[in-house]
């Protein structure tokens, strides 16, 4: 197999690019263990997850932990009788519940589910009982005017997916969408993105088809739909060489959509694309290589105003995966972390999600007992992005596969195979607002609006607003010590204000009911 070179502009040899590692749990049986694209949520104290396996019944739990390792709770196990089994994607929350979907339960064919955060008042709000309403929820919620959106890889009137919508209190559930054809995509996965006008997803399957290269179901697609379920318009088809098979979900920064596919690309590894919200601007922001940068990215990215971030399941250094991030533009690439078996654990999978200090997120298999792991992260903006070019000597597509990343032990300390070093650190200090009272948001909980005080960031700051799962929903700039937004507008939950200046960055949260 050909390796590719790669050059390095202004690299201080000897300098890693891995930044901070922490492994904060290892799974086990009893714990639950076991991940398709299960991903973490947080609300600022805790991190709440599911596994698909696992527990007492082994159909997969529910589970709490802080940040910092410690207070693990397992609070719920599904028994498949009563209550579900094998929970898919990420807990929604409310701000009073967690709302999320089990694959199956009894005769059904998956359930829609609230829990307290404490792990009380289990109720399940919905049986996809009938095959028309939709079957094998694999993905998680996204809120629009107080009810719950969400889809369904299979079933539905022509048996190739659906969207639905349902209040939360499981009463008014509604079939909105059949995906019916090759033609429009099926197999719709993750969550849907909404922009308050629109709902924005992408199926694993369907769209453009060409039997004479082996794609004869089609590789997936970008689309767009009304809130009601009208005006469904397909944005992209993804045709292998600008990637294959997306399996997480969409961000958006406010001017264009943001995901990755598992598959396709120059190297065939998968890509990282924007797209503008009319299907225009597309483009191929990385693409994957193995080795050099990972392979086979199987969730959303993340955005913190100033980079993406996210993970891949397989390729870098240990053949166990990646962690990276990478600008908008697609400039600035940094890998931040090769994944190591027992010390982080490997192929991560799903989404990382960020408290604005580190950035959380499961793995798989390895750690203690190759069930997985909970890692952190610390978001380190020190790196001074590097330039990354690759020679003629790259590999054809189809070359790079997963099974084909076997760990070079001769790649240590070889800028040639090492891929990636970091420049000479420029260090700019991030501001611990939970210990030091540099910015104040009141009221907290807000409804209509908040007003931020941030006297020690006053000169032509830039406040950004996140949700949780890392969307920028609100951004606007500011040489006053004290401003208002209007928050009205915002669903109900967890988001994160950041307040960036020259003198540093601030974060802290704040809840919207």
């Amino acid at each position: 197999m050909k390796k590719l070179i790669f050059v390095l502009l202004l690299a201080i040899p000897g300098l890693s690019a891995n930044a901070q590692c922490t492994k904060l749990f290892d799974f086990t049986k009893t714990t639950g263990y076991g991940f398709y694209f299960n991903s973490l949520y947080t609300d600022g104290a805790f991190l709440y997850g599911m596994t698909v396996d696992g527990g007492t019944y082994n159909y997969g739990t529910i589970f709490k932990i802080k940040p910092d390792g410690s207070g693990y709770v397992k609070l719920l196990d599904f028994d498949s009788r009563t209550n579900g089994s094998s929970p898919v994607g990420a807990l929604f929350s409310d701000g009073n519940c967690l709302y999320g979907m089990t694959q199956s339960v009894g005769k059904s064919r998956g359930t829609i589910f609230k829990i307290k955060p404490d792990g009380r008042n289990y109720v399940k709000l919905f049986d996809f009982a009938d095959y028309k309403s939709g079957w094998g929820p694999l993905g998680f919620f996204t809120s629009h005017k107080g009810q719950l959106y969400g889809m369904t890889s299979m079933g539905g009137t022509k048996a190739r997916g659906t969207t639905f919508k349902i209040n939360r209190d499981g009463s008014g559930f509604e079939e909105i969408m059949d995906f019916y054809s090759i033609e429009n995509g099926y197999k719709p996965r993750g969550a849907l993105l909404s922009d308050g006008r629109f709902l924005y997803g992408m199926t694993l399957e369907g769209g453009l088809t060409n039997d004479s290269v082996g794609n004869k179901y089609g590789y997936g697609t970008v689309f767009k739909m009304k809130p009601d379920g009208s005006g469904f318009e397909k944005l992209l088809n993804f045709t292998g060489a600008n990637g294959r098979f997306p399996e997480g979900s969409l961000i958006s920064d406010g001017t264009f959509l943001y995901g990755m596919t598992e598959m396709g690309g120059k190297y065939d590894g998968g890509t990282v694309f924007k797209i503008k919200p009319d299907g225009s601007g597309y483009m191929q922001l990385l693409d994957f290589a193995g080795i050099a940068n990972g392979s086979c990215p199987y969730g959303s990215l993340y955005y913190d105003g100033d980079f993406l971030y996210g993970t891949t399941r397989f390729g870098g250094k240990n053949g166990d995966g990646t962690a990276f991030k990478i600008k908008p533009d697609g400039g600035g690439y940094v890998k931040l972390l090769d994944f190591e078996n027992d010390i982080t654990g490997r192929q991560p999978v799903g989404s990382l999600v960020s408290d604005g200090r580190f950035l959380y997120g499961m793995t798989m298999s390895g750690g203690k007992n190759d069930k997985g792991t909970i890692f952190k992260i610390q978001i380190d903006s020190s790196y001074v992005p590097v330039e990354i070019t690759s020679d003629s000597t790259a590999n054809t597509n189809n070359e790079i596969l997963p099974q084909t990343f076997i760990p070079d032990s001769t790649a240590a300390n070889d800028p040639v195979t090492d891929h990636v070093i970091a420049q000479e650190p420029v260090i700019r200090a991030a501001i611990t607002i939970e210990e030091e009272n540099i910015i104040t948001i009141y009221p907290n909980p807000a409804n209509e609006k908040i007003t931020i005080e941030n006297s020690a960031l006053n000169n032509d700051a830039t406040i950004s607003i996140f949700n949780n799962e890392g969307q920028l929903v609100l951004q606007q700039t500011t040489n006053q010590a004290k401003t208002e937004i209007a928050v009205s507008t915002l669903a109900n939950g967890l988001y994160f204000v950041k307040v960036n200046n020259e003198s540093g960055i601030a974060v802290k949260r704040f809840i919207k009911e």
